[in-house]
């Protein structure tokens, strides 16, 4: 007999282009497993995540307390294109980067963690800026002919995060999945 495991099926979402050249993501229909289930992971009445807790520090410019959720020996791989930070002053650094780099409002889809590991899933709606659009030329990928064109552009794209924990509840590895073709669409 299989073992059951803590997660649940559940719709997914679907991607719709809107008439400005961005992403608007669809949630699927719910089920009666997701109606009677526990709280969901976003819910007020469900535990703050150690990732959630960096998240939104990072977003309310705290570094201290995005230094404080993080391991001094932790890597981020940036999925995409395999780029690594090592060690918490490059993770802090990256995360102080990727603040500034747009203005955004992050929707948080999913936040799940155990002693050991956990997941974040967002869409990053935003206004491309100067920083975001050179961030983006870092990928290898053609963009606009001038990119200065792109800033004040609309964004939005799906990222998923998945870390680990050491005994000390830090973060020490975490792994940024997000559509970069989505977003490079978005910028051509």
């Amino acid at each position: 007999m299989a073992a059951e495991t803590p997660f649940r099926q559940r719709s997914h979402t679907k991607r719709r282009y809107n008439e400005n050249g961005t992403i608007q993501m669809i949630p699927g229909p719910r089920t009666k497993m997701d109606r009677d289930s526990a709280p969901h992971a976003n819910s007020k009445k469900s535990p703050r995540t150690v990732f959630r807790t960096l998240f939104e520090s990072g977003n309310n410019n705290d570094f201290d307390a995005v230094a404080d959720a993080i391991a001094d020996d932790c890597e981020w791989v940036l999925m995409s294109n395999m780029m690594s930070f090592k060690g918490k002053n490059d993770v802090v650094a990256l995360c102080k980067a990727a603040r500034l780099a747009s203005e955004k409002t992050p929707e948080i889809i999913f936040d799940l963690a155990t002693p050991e590991w956990g997941a974040f899933e967002y869409v990053n709606r935003g206004v491309i800026t100067e920083s975001l659009s050179a961030l983006v030329a870092t990928s290898g990928r053609q963009l606009a002919a001038d990119p200065s064109t792109l800033v004040g552009r609309k964004y939005e794209v799906p990222v998923c995060f998945v870390y680990h924990l050491n005994a000390q509840g830090k973060i020490y590895l975490l792994r940024e999945y997000l559509d970069l073709a989505s977003l490079m669409e978005q910028c051509e």
